[in-house]
């Protein structure tokens, strides 16, 4: 009987302190609850809040407020006076625990809120109130006491995240969210729509309790969503989420290509094909590490660690990443792949606006080895390493090095974006190239032996690949030693061009390569030949001319000379026109092989130096090319190459396989 009693007693009290209160608030005129409600979050926060607009009030068991034209001072450092407005805010709260002091919100909803969250150089963010306790070890702000709630509404609200020290914003249309709890310490459920840097996005999934959150204590998160077409995951924790910024979460992504989050990242993105990627984040402070990351793009693969700091006015990334393939056609549409196929473009070299503002939104070094990248079919280099520094808009890559057909490549490259426009330097170095297996495995010849060096020194400027292809200036070295042809090669040449390669063999024998040179300095866009000679058992190759990569176009003259007299009416020279897109050859209507051949012996000089071709001679069994090379050593100024030429030395000879023609469509036009 007697708990029967407390029982009774204890309602009953309740009961008396309900009415109290009922009869309390029913009595208030609505400027007093304007002048209660300012005061009580004053003295909670320490900031201002101002109900502009009319109150309406709704007792019950459980009470509800409208409040209109509401809005919130920011920090006294903020950006703006307001840290939010609202045009409507309606809230209903627990009558009950609201006696104990306990504010536990049933239903808030904001219509039309407009909130700013921001940090200072330092870090600090305008959602913080108060002082931290003296002697807590951390100099971290108290988020002060905040309320727990059953249900949040947003409708059509916007919101912004800057971030002090990198002077950046986030900015947020959210067309509406709802996030709702069944109890204080159950999980938040939660269902967001809207765009961040107009990249539409929906997200849903679980958020920890509002007791957790109101407490600051690890707050675990699910989610999934979609950004941009781009379906993503997130899932993990993240500690004391108002007053640190900790954060641990195992992302992913997959999505149709990377270009559709340029918004979203506020910086350009590659133009790719279908992508995936997964990583473990972990976020603390500026400092955003991921490990684990794998990213998938069509056939190709990166995985490695990357670190990203946001401490300055530019984020820094460093790292080191690896690759099974890297396929350059992966970083292409398949749509677009397909239209260059059927309509390709008037230039080899592309118009394409190179990314200059990517160039100077980020700095960073990153290390990458690539088992293969690859260009194309049958191009590609191996063992690839190289390291890419990007500061201050200036991308280097440097050192470099890879396998190219049984060779070896090193060397650099540059681009300079810290002017208008940007500059380009490439350096390349390479060393016992297979252009046999090249050409093999570009599917344009076999039976082709050899090897070649080459030295490539060029630089120039402009806003595309075209535009600082017709400015490049340097020059191209190439030298190589004995190689052969295979005689089957020759005899499947074009009709129009057999008369003009069945020199170059004797007797059905394949064709023994002595040599081959090419010297051709670049200035202004334009390669002129310096010398281009190439040297067999039969038949001696000289060629002058020029490309000019302003317009791509082509023009060379190709004069054979024979060594052997039965072969000497047959040596008949040729012109290679047209452009570097589509190559034209055809004979040389100047004249005779022999008269051809005497006009390049002048027009070779110093290479040949005039007595080197014995023009008048019907044959020379001298090793024209190492004695071009021992004449004019110093010509390139890459003594390297010219050291190893000792032996012989050969062209990628462009000219055979099924025709000269499709030689050259083959590696230029692609």
């Amino acid at each position: 009987m007697r708990l029967k009693r407390i029982a009774v007693i204890g309602a009953a009290l309740a009961a008396a302190a309900a009415v109290a209160v009922y009869a309390t608030l029913s009595s208030l005129e609505f400027e007093e609850l304007r002048g209660i409600a300012e005061s009580e979050v004053r003295q909670a926060t320490g900031r201002e809040l101002k109900v502009a607009g009319p109150i309406d009030l709704q007792i019950s068991l459980s009470p509800s407020i409208a409040l209109e034209d509401v809005s919130f001072a920011n920090a006294p450092w903020g950006s703006r006076s307001a840290l939010a407005t609202v045009k409507r805010l309606e809230l209903e709260v627990s009558l009950l625990p609201l006696l104990l002091g306990d504010v536990r919100i049933r239903r808030l909803v904001l219509v039309e809120p407009d909130i700013l969250l921001e940090t200072d150089r330092d870090g600090r963010g305008n959602w913080l109130f108060g002082e931290a306790p003296v002697g807590d070890g951390e100099g971290e702000e108290s988020p002060g006491t905040l309320p727990t709630f059953s249900e949040i509404v947003v409708r059509d609200g916007r919101a912004f995240f800057h971030n002090g020290k990198t002077d950046r914003t986030m900015r947020f249309h959210l067309s509406s969210l709802r996030a709702r709890a069944e109890s204080r310490s159950g999980p938040i459920e939660i269902a967001v729509s809207g765009a961040a840097n107009s990249t539409a996005f929906k997200i849903e999934g679980t958020l920890g309790s509002p007791a957790a959150l109101a407490a600051d204590e690890t707050f675990p998160l699910k989610l999934t969503g979609e950004v941009a077409g781009v379906r993503v995951t997130a899932e993990g924790r993240i500690e004391a989420p108002l007053t640190r910024q900790v954060a641990d979460l195992s992302v992913s992504g997959k999505g149709a290509s990377l270009v559709d989050l340029s918004a979203l990242a506020d910086t350009p993105l590659p133009k790719t094909g279908p992508f995936s990627l997964a990583a473990q984040v972990r976020r603390e402070g500026d400092e955003i590490k991921a490990t684990g990351l794998a990213i998938q793009v069509g056939g190709s693969d990166v995985a490695g660690n990357l670190r990203l700091s946001l401490a300055k006015a530019r984020p820094v990334v460093t790292g080191k990443l690896t690759a099974g393939l890297i396929d350059l056609a992966d970083l292409m549409p398949p749509d677009e792949v397909a239209l260059a196929m059927t309509d390709p473009p008037p230039f080899v070299f592309p118009e394409t606006p190179l990314p200059m503002e990517a160039l100077s939104a980020i700095d960073g070094e990153i290390t990458l080895g690539v088992a293969v990248l690859r260009f194309r079919d049958g191009l590609e280099l191996t063992d690839a390493d190289l390291r890419l520094a990007l500061a201050g808009g200036r991308l280097t890559v440097d050192p470099l090095s890879a396998t190219l057909s049984g060779g070896t490549v090193t060397g650099s490259l540059s681009l300079d974006g810290r002017q208008t426009p940007l500059a380009f330097a490439l350096q390349l170095d390479a060393s016992d190239v297979n252009y046999g297996r090249l050409l093999a495995d570009m599917k344009i010849a076999e039976g082709v032996d050899g090897s070649l060096q080459a030295v490539v020194d060029v630089r120039g400027s402009g806003v595309s690949p075209r535009a600082i292809a017709a400015g490049l200036s340097g020059r191209v070295d190439v030298v190589g030693g004995e190689g052969r042809i295979d005689s089957s090669l020759l005899g499947a040449a074009d009709a129009g061009l057999l008369d003009m390669f069945s020199s170059w063999g004797a007797d059905g024998e394949d064709a023994h390569l002595n040599c081959a040179v090419i010297r051709m300095p670049l200035k202004d866009g334009v390669a002129t030949s310096e010398a281009i000679l190439l040297d067999s058992d039969t038949v001696t190759v000289g060629s002058d001319g020029s490309a000019d990569l302003r317009d791509e176009t082509l023009d060379f003259r190709v004069t054979p000379q024979a060594k052997q007299a039965s072969l000497l009416s047959l040596a008949v020279p040729f012109r290679i026109t047209g452009t570097l897109g589509q190559p034209q050859v055809g004979p040389d209507p100047l004249g005779t092989a022999v008269g051809a051949a005497k006009v390049a012996g002048i027009l070779f000089n110093p290479l040949v130096a005039g007595a080197a071709l014995l023009l008048d001679s019907e044959s020379s069994d001298q090793n024209l090319c190492v004695a071009a090379l021992g004449q004019d050593q110093g010509a390139t100024g890459q003594g390297g190459v010219v050291d190893k030429a000792t032996g012989g030395v050969t062209d990628t000879l462009k000219g055979v396989g099924e025709g000269l023609d499709k030689g050259l469509k083959s590696l230029l036009g692609d």
